[in-house]
């Protein structure tokens, strides 16, 4: 089948939709992974599935948004697929409209509770937006996965989807390096709100590892080589 995703990130480090793309082309899929592009944004890694940008002016906000879906929905006019899947909610105005436009499936892929995150919840308008959007168009999109049993009832219970559990977790790959005898935990992913790290460090007090953040910076103008820093 000929499938396409829909996201806000940048193509480069997004290891999950790397993960989930690299997977389903290996089964024969033709998959094409759409996101963004920003005038510093880096080359793009060759992959084993097809990739397109869009560009963008705007970095943030309302703005980044409507720039954002309004040139994706033209682009997707012209794509052909058999499924239209979009990543979080973000994406959804457009991949709704194509696929019922040119009459194909699509899937949402709620890899998280898009509309429950701090920062999202803390300021009133923007909540109202994306629960708005969240209301009105999953229970329309009947074909989804999540990452656990508690997004997957949630999302039953209020919007009668039954959605699929696929777990958010790394490749089983080989140990090449020998392992270091001090005891190290590693968290990759990014660095904002609503990720814990006010409990998890001053939890470590009484861990006896080392705690080592690898992060990609949320700033897109230092998103080229991301930041490295080890708490004790």
């Amino acid at each position: 089948m000929r499938i396409i995703f829909t996201v806000t990130n940048e193509l480069n480090y997004d290891q999950r939709m790397i993960r989930i793309c690299n997977t389903l082309s290996a089964a024969g899929h033709q998959v094409k992974l759409i996101g963004v592009k920003f005038g510093d944004s880096p080359s793009l890694e060759e992959k084993g599935y097809e990739q397109k940008r869009v560009k963008v002016f705007r970095k943030k906000g309302f703005g980044f948004y409507f720039e954002y879906n309004v040139k994706l929905f033209i682009f997707l006019l012209f794509q052909k697929a058999d499924i239209f899947c979009c990543i979080d909610l973000d994406t959804m105005l457009p991949v709704y409209f194509i696929s019922v436009l040119k009459n194909r499936k699509r899937v949402y892929d709620a890899h998280e509770y898009f509309s429950e995150q701090k920062e999202i919840i803390t300021r009133r308008s923007v909540y109202r937006f994306w629960h708005f959007i969240e209301k009105r168009l999953v229970p329309k999109f009947k074909n989804g996965y999540t990452v656990s049993e508690g997004i997957a009832k949630e999302f039953k219970k209020k919007y009668g989807v039954d959605y699929a559990v696929i777990r958010n977790i790394p490749l089983l790959k080989p140990l090449t390096a020998k392992p270091s005898k001090e005891k190290t935990i590693l968290y990759r992913g990014s660095v904002n709100e609503g990720r814990g790290f006010e409990y998890l460090i001053p939890a470590m007090k009484n861990v006896d590892a080392l705690l080592s953040l690898f992060f990609i910076t949320i700033f897109w103008v230092k998103m080229k080589n991301g930041n490295q820093f080890m708490i004790k």
